[in-house]
């Protein structure tokens, strides 16, 4: 009796919002569909970079070590990386922008 009284609980309440969920994770689902057409070409190079920083940082700050003996100037080297993939990262978004507008204002 109990249980059958819990189980008619869970199935009014419970199973409406479960299927709520699941109709909103089928739309996102969608949606990231559309998103990766565009998103894997960024992956790619995200990628890219990273295995290039992987291999040249290493071997900088050896070579640097070597040179020099100490590690002031690994520390001034990996400083001196970080501004400039800052300033990078700033023009690249920004002319990735003006790409953007230009093809939706070519469109019109």
């Amino acid at each position: 009796m109990f249980e059958t009284r819990v189980m008619r609980k869970v199935t009014r309440r419970i199973v409406p919002f479960i299927m709520v969920l699941y109709l909103i994770a089928f739309i996102d689902r969608v949606n990231i569909g559309f998103a990766s057409l565009t998103m894997n070409a960024n992956i790619e190079t995200t990628n890219s970079i990273g295995n290039v920083g992987g291999f040249v940082a290493p071997s900088m700050i050896g070579w640097i070590k070597d040179t020099t003996g100490r590690f002031e100037g690994d520390l001034y080297f990996v400083a001196e990386l970080l501004v400039v993939s800052a300033a990078v990262t700033l023009i690249l978004s920004r002319t990735g922008r003006r790409g953007a507008h230009a093809k939706t204002s070519a469109q019109h």
